[in-house]
């Protein structure tokens, strides 16, 4: 697909949320690669932003469209008419 669907492993201490350890591919013919905090590279960074736009993704079409404009403007025309 074109959208990254990543696995994460969180570590939480106290308030504070960081992110372990994630897996990209989730593919079963290739096997599993894991990226870790260990060293700030290119891939742990490209990690991360798969990351990102996967929760980007997440909030914008399946919370804030769904449940703002969809939902909203159903009621906004019925009223207007």
């Amino acid at each position: 697909g074109y959208v990254p669907a990543p696995i994460c492993l969180f570590h939480c201490d106290g308030m504070a949320m960081s992110v372990r350890a994630i897996v990209l591919d989730q593919s079963v013919a290739s096997p599993l690669t894991v990226y870790n905090d260990g060293n700030e590279t290119v891939a742990w960074r490209y990690a991360k932003m798969c990351v990102a736009a996967a929760e980007w993704n997440l909030h914008e079409l399946g919370s804030h469209l769904t449940l703002t404009h969809i939902m909203v403007e159903t009621f906004c025309v019925q009223t207007y008419a």
